[in-house]
């Protein structure tokens, strides 16, 4: 769930700009034999515009949808059919892993480690809970779709049905070769055996959480953002520390999100494009959320804070599912799952979020 590919992004919204072809996958879903590379020189279009705002909007409708469950689920679309409940779905068959949303009207894509990825980490020391990990871009598309997930594996190198997966996707509809865009698709998602099996909840006690989060953001811009002209629409990544506290006597967990990056592109009314990646001030908190007795939880206590303005509005939601193995001190190891919001300045700036979490405890 590490973030580092806004030229990927360039390369999703510029084949709405410029075209594009490759691919050998099915004409209305996303799974073809492997990525060929789409042009990678921005041009300044109303398409490229159209691309990022239609991407933005459907960030804002997964932001406050609510988490779904088998696996943890948040996501939405602007005309493309929405997924199901339990949508996205990882399976590891040997150091191979693939990905799979199912949609409510039966169909989905797949994408996997063995056919899909453009940009991969090798083996290192997971920066969570100490195991294995890989992070990785999967990149897909034909002439009418496109698709890209950013995800890690954390897993033991010892068993092989012991890991965990989460990260996040973008999926365009179009007709690249009119420079069309007709639909986008987002979400996040955690999967795996880690958080498949209902957790044995403790009765008192609490216990914290330390990890990361990551995902999708969308902002477009009103009055009063430093150095941002009004009217431009970003698109990209953010990636913070992720911290939870959950307290196992009143049965209720929260959480926070600081040091946030982002990397991103922006595009500006009159179609000018830039790199708009660096530092953000801003914090998100997410309020006490219940937690049920199979260790599911979900809250739509949301906040962000930022010191360059004074009030910001903010709705969203957030959720997931604690680990079904002990620590050494017999708690739930582990937590992961969803959050999503959209944050609103006095100025009218919208900032709308998508992403997943995954926090261990120093016991793992």
């Amino acid at each position: 769930m590490i973030t580092r590919y806004a030229a990927a992004f360039a390369a999703v919204l510029v084949l709405a700009a410029c075209g594009g072809g490759g691919g050998s996958g099915s004409p209305t879903d996303n799974t073809g034999a492997g990525p060929t590379a789409p042009p990678t020189t921005p041009t300044p279009d109303t398409a490229f515009r159209s691309a990022a705002g239609t991407g933005t909007a459907a960030i804002d409708n997964a932001a406050t949808a609510r988490p779904a469950f088998g696996s943890v689920t948040q996501s939405s679309s602007v005309n493309v059919s929405g997924v199901s409940a339990d949508a996205a779905q990882v399976t590891r068959s040997g150091d191979t892993f693939t990905l799979r949303v199912r949609r409510q009207n039966g169909g989905g894509f797949s994408l996997n480690t063995a056919q899909h990825v453009v940009e991969s980490s090798a083996v290192t020391v997971s920066p969570v809970t100490g195991r294995n990990w890989v992070d990785g871009l999967l990149f897909d598309y034909t002439a009418n779709s496109l698709t890209v997930m950013r995800g890690a594996i954390d897993f033991s190198s010892d068993d092989a049905n012991d890991y965990m997966a989460g990260g996040y996707w973008i999926h365009i509809r179009g007709d690249w070769a009119n420079a069309q865009v007709s639909g986008v698709e987002v979400g996040a998602f955690v999967d795996g055996p880690e958080i498949s099996r209902p957790a044995n909840m403790p009765l008192s006690g609490t216990a914290s959480y330390t990890g990361i989060a990551a995902g999708l953001y969308g902002l477009e811009a009103g009055r009063g953002v430093p150095g941002v002209q009004e009217g431009t629409i970003e698109l990209g990544e953010y990636d913070g520390l992720f911290q939870a506290r959950a307290n196992f006597g009143t049965n209720t967990v929260s959480a926070s999100i600081t040091g946030i990056t982002v990397d991103a592109i922006a595009v500006t009314p009159d179609g000018t494009v830039y790199d708009a990646s660096g530092a953000s001030p801003s914090q998100l908190h997410f309020g006490a959320a219940s937690i049920n007795s199979n260790g599911t939880f979900t809250g739509t206590s949301v906040t962000a804070t930022d010191p360059r303005f004074s009030s910001l509005s903010t709705q969203g939601s957030w959720g997931g599912r604690f680990s079904a193995i002990d620590d050494a001190t017999g708690d739930p190891r582990a937590l992961a799952g969803t959050h999503g919001g959209v944050v609103t300045t006095p100025g009218g700036t919208e900032v709308k979020f998508i992403g997943a979490h995954f926090g261990a405890t120093p016991s793992f």
